[in-house]
């Protein structure tokens, strides 16, 4: 306040400081960009040779941001309406966008001027950018790129910055009304899967503007891409276009459809399966067998393919949303989908078919089944009517079986006679053990009766030390657990949830402790997720009941 006071004071008066200037200026391209020989096109005809009527709106740009953010549905002229003539995109609808904006005109103008220009082979140069444009390349980074996407365009995709890649993704979109558009989808979508490993946030950005595109143009998923749709599927907030690129009817293939269920209308993820996981072969019975459920359901119209479950919704969506756009080419989409992929009920229901699918591949190996599932008759006969469904066992007894042919006294006197020598070779002589040796285990230091104890013998060993018993391990490294485990089993009516929040602990940290222990002893999980709680597998309760009564009988307890 003194100096206000001083300056008051003095006499002097206050100056408005000059504004800066903030109307749109011409930024030079790099001097070998313009060393091309080709005229600037001046970016007022561009903007008036590209920009549309808007139709009923006649506001400002900042009138247009306002009515955005106060949620008011604001849009122009409808461009066109279409039908989706697929299962479950009905009918799309294109309008321009209703607003104004100078940000990326000049972008437009350039990427006009250079989308005809071809570089020559020439060494890798670094180009960062947050929004790349060509105004911000030097001269060396536009001839690299230049390269790049000529080998791009050619499918040949050699070492690239996400921002040289970003651009090309860029002069995609904005030059999509003076393109082959069929030609451009292919070239993004060729652009995503090479380089989507190398850098994943390409999944994000283009899980969407690859969707904005195609629905513009009215243009299909490149059928190349098919095997990529369910790793990208899920990141899409219209996953529809992406089931419906890969959606086959009956008789055909229908892997991809159904990888695109799994990871995107399912809560199931088979990698977390332990059993799974470690088996590839056993992974690919799983799948085989979902397959053939989903092709089923398909063909009869049942479950989630019934016309009951199916909703229509109307899904209104800005174009190319975080991307370099001019507002020219940016759209607003009316898309009407008729799913039953948006209904909570349909992705529990698939999630239990999945969990049932596990539950019959490892059946059909002879491991036991460890999920508890929900799952109407109707799908589970489904299920188990699947070819890759049936055990293995039964062609395995089936060696056993007894030959059909009549009594041989010759075969029967052989057989013995091979039964004792087999005896002799296998078994040790009187003179140099005792006779109550003979059947003893393999292993020394062990009885007949501590093999026969459950609490010794995990997984079919014999030679495991005391504390490997799981209820001794889990003393030792995590007594909290271990006392949860034993407060489950002794009281059936309280969840686990409840002990561990009584406990002051977490439900999925408990259960993964106690879980880790149990698997290495079992080779499988004892406590299996339902719902928001954790529920002990009915399958291995007698089990470990067993070693928690042998565990605390020899601690005395």
């Amino acid at each position: 306040m003194a100096d206000v006071a001083s300056s008051s004071e003095s006499g002097k008066s206050y100056k408005k400081p000059n504004l800066p200037d903030t109307e749109t200026v011409a930024v030079e391209v790099p001097g070998s960009v313009t060393a091309v020989g080709e005229e600037t096109i001046p970016q007022k005809d561009v903007a008036a040779a590209r920009a549309p009527e808007t139709g009923s709106y006649s506001g400002k740009g900042a009138d247009f941001s306002r009515a955005r953010r106060q949620g008011r549905d604001i849009a122009g002229s409808l461009i066109r309406t279409y039908e989706g003539g697929g299962p479950f995109i009905k009918e799309v609808s294109v309008y321009e966008w209703g607003g104004q904006y100078g940000f990326y005109e000049k972008f437009l103008n350039d990427a006009f001027k250079y989308k005809d220009l071809h570089g020559k082979p020439t060494e890798h140069v670094p180009f960062f950018s947050y929004i790349p444009q060509y105004s911000q390349m030097k001269p060396n980074q536009f001839a690299y790129y230049l390269w790049l996407r000529d080998e791009i365009r050619a499918r040949r995709f050699p070492l690239a910055d996400l921002s040289y890649l970003l651009l090309l993704v860029y002069e995609i979109i904005n030059l999509g009304d003076a393109s082959d558009n069929e030609k451009d989808a292919d070239l993004l979508c060729s652009l995503w899967s090479s380089y989507r490993t190398l850098y994943p946030i390409l999944d994000k950005y283009l899980s969407e503007w690859c969707v904005d595109y195609c629905l513009i143009h009215s243009v299909p998923m490149p059928a190349f891409f098919r095997p990529t749709v369910p790793a990208v599927a899920a990141k899409s907030s219209l996953k529809e276009f992406y089931f419906e690129s890969v959606y086959v009817e009956n008789g055909e293939d229908v892997s991809a459809f159904a990888d695109c269920i799994v990871s995107s209308a399912s809560d199931y993820v088979p990698e977390k399966s332990r059993y799974l996981s470690d088996d590839p072969e056993l992974m690919a019975r799983f799948k085989t067998i979902f397959r053939d459920c989903v092709s089923e359901m398909i063909r009869r119209r049942i479950g989630a393919f019934s016309a009951d479950e199916e909703r229509e919704t109307v899904v209104k969506r800005d174009a190319y949303s975080g991307s370099l756009c001019s507002y020219s080419v940016k759209k607003r989409l009316t898309v009407t989908v008729r799913t039953p992929f948006r209904s909570q009920d349909v992705r529990k229901q698939f999630t239990e078919i999945l969990r049932y699918c596990e539950n019959t591949a490892r059946k059909s190996k002879g491991i036991r089944s460890r999920l508890t599932v929900e799952i109407p008759d109707q799908l589970s006969e489904l299920i188990r009517s699947s070819p890759s469904s049936r055990t293995e066992g039964d062609s395995y007894l089936a060696k056993y079986d007894a030959p059909r042919t009549g009594f041989s006294v010759e075969g029967a006197v052989k057989i013995e006679r091979e039964s004792w020598e087999n005896a002799d070779r296998l078994t040790v002589p009187d003179e140099q053990t005792e006779d109550t040796a003979l059947f003893a285990p393999a292993l020394t230091g062990q009885s007949p009766q501590a093999a026969s104890s459950v609490a010794d013998v995990y997984d079919g060993r014999t030679d495991r030390e005391e504390d490997e018993n799981p209820f001794r391990v889990l003393k030792r490294e995590n007594p909290s657990c271990r006392d949860l485990l034993v407060r489950l089993i002794e009281d059936g009516s309280t969840s686990f949830s409840d002990l561990c929040r009584a406990a002051g602990s977490f439900p999925d940290s408990a259960a993964e402790i106690i879980n880790d222990v149990f698997y290495d002893s079992f080779g499988d999980v004892i406590l299996d997720r339902a719902g928001d709680d954790y529920v002990l597998l009915d399958c291995y309760l007698d089990d470990v009941e067993s070693l928690m009564r042998s565990a605390d009988s020899e601690a005395g307890e």
